[in-house]
């Protein structure tokens, strides 16, 4: 996971287009977490989507202060 966040979503930024990400999104939108499976996955997915949004930057895009 951690070549997928250095290296290959960072190129995934600079080239792929937002049509590009909603096919991605499409394709991917039925897969659960395989290692949580679908309703823990849907439970820790809600939790991280809150750290996100309270965490300042570079972690989060909360407040940086």
């Amino acid at each position: 996971m951690s070549a997928e966040e250095t290296q290959l979503l960072p190129l995934a930024r600079q080239y792929l287009k937002q049509e590009d990400w909603q096919e991605i999104d499409t394709a991917f939108s039925g897969n659960s977490d395989p290692l949580l499976g679908a309703k823990a996955g849907a439970e820790h997915g809600e939790l991280f989507r809150r750290i996100l949004l309270l965490a300042p930057p570079p972690i989060g895009v909360g407040s940086e202060t």
